[in-house]
């Protein structure tokens, strides 16, 4: 008994002097709330508190003119807050609902070269790593996205980009196992833009793409957009489509291996009306009656994402199907 109450004091003398050893330094990693701004030590002692002073620019967009972080208010309620590092690009980013709780946040690690170019950066959603990114500069000396890695349920994404900066591989690990991969065949312009693609999914030619360069009015952007693409099925099938200068397919012909028309599909879209001019609603027609109707909404997050579907069968049957913003199937 005398020898267990030595041991557990000389547990508590280690951790004391442990304790008084130990000298708060911020670790890098910042937060935020709708109040204050600080960094963490590793300890999770708050150091460098700062107080926001909220500045309005706009009717739900406000910056801080001590530490220059941003606020958001959605028309929910809901709020973004983001803050920037000394180089001016994002460290940390949360969403609080209307009682101030923490709905998701992301922290971001960056890293710069030796002229203060973003070099690299790990994105960490709610504590785990979902994301690394490497940067290099563009043609007018910003920086460009060149590679990443995405991490989500166990599995790891590897997209691989081309001179240009075209989509030139895709590969999906579990582990160290390759489940699946897609590998571009791209043809260019003198510029760079890719006007033909051939596609292979684990290397099998899946798809065929047209592409050209299109001016997005409402964006004020150029984009390598499809026009027009095949799809190879493996009974030796194929669909043909044509799409609208938003890459959206406006007509699709379906062909069996022998080259016989089965069936022609035609797609209308309604849109939002807003900066983005999203889609809000798609309605397809097979050989000239009603297919199907789909319905898009705004999530909490500020992405749009299928809300409903309405199925609507040879028979005469009427099938709906509702989701949430995660995509999954609501009863």
């Amino acid at each position: 008994m005398k020898k267990l109450l030595v041991l557990a004091l000389a547990l508590i003398l280690m951790m004391a002097v442990a304790a008084a050893e130990h000298v708060c330094a911020p670790s890098g990693q910042v937060r935020l709330d709708m109040t204050e701004r600080w960094e963490l030590c590793s300890c999770g002692e708050k150091l460098n508190v700062t107080t926001h002073d909220w500045q309005k620019v706009g009717g739900d967009m406000a910056y801080c003119k001590v530490c220059y972080s941003e606020m958001f208010t959605q028309s929910d309620g809901r709020v973004r807050l983001v803050a920037m590092d000394e180089q001016s690009e994002p460290c940390y980013r949360c969403f609080l609902l209307p009682d101030g709780t923490v709905e998701m946040s992301e922290a971001y690690v960056n890293t710069y070269d030796a002229d203060g170019n973003l070099s690299t950066r790990a994105v960490y959603e709610n504590g785990v790593l979902t994301a690394e990114y490497g940067y290099t500069l563009d043609e007018y000396g910003y920086p460009e996205q060149n590679r990443s890695v995405i991490y989500q349920n166990g599995m790891k994404t590897v997209p691989e980009e081309d001179d240009y900066g075209n989509q030139a591989y895709y590969a999906v690990y579990e582990g160290d196992t390759l489940l699946f991969s897609e590998r571009y065949e791209n043809t260019y312009d003198e510029k760079g833009n890719v006007v033909y693609a051939k596609i292979y999914s684990n290397e099998v030619l899946t798809r065929e793409e047209k592409r050209a360069t299109v001016y997005v009015e409402n964006g004020g952007y150029y984009t390598n957009m499809v026009l027009e693409e095949i799809w190879w099925w493996a009974d030796g099938g194929y669909d043909v489509s044509k799409n609208n200068e938003k890459g959206e397919k406006v007509e699709t012909k379906c062909y069996n291996a022998n080259g016989e028309l089965l069936c022609t599909l035609t797609y209308m879209y309604e849109y939002n009306g807003g900066s983005a001019d999203v889609a809000s609603k798609e309605t397809a027609l097979k050989d000239g009656k009603l297919y199907y109707e789909k319905e898009f909404v705004q999530s909490s997050m500020g992405w749009w994402y299928e809300a409903k579907t309405t199925l609507y069968g040879d028979d005469g049957s009427v099938t709906v199907r509702q989701y949430d913003e995660n995509g999954n199937l609501m009863e």
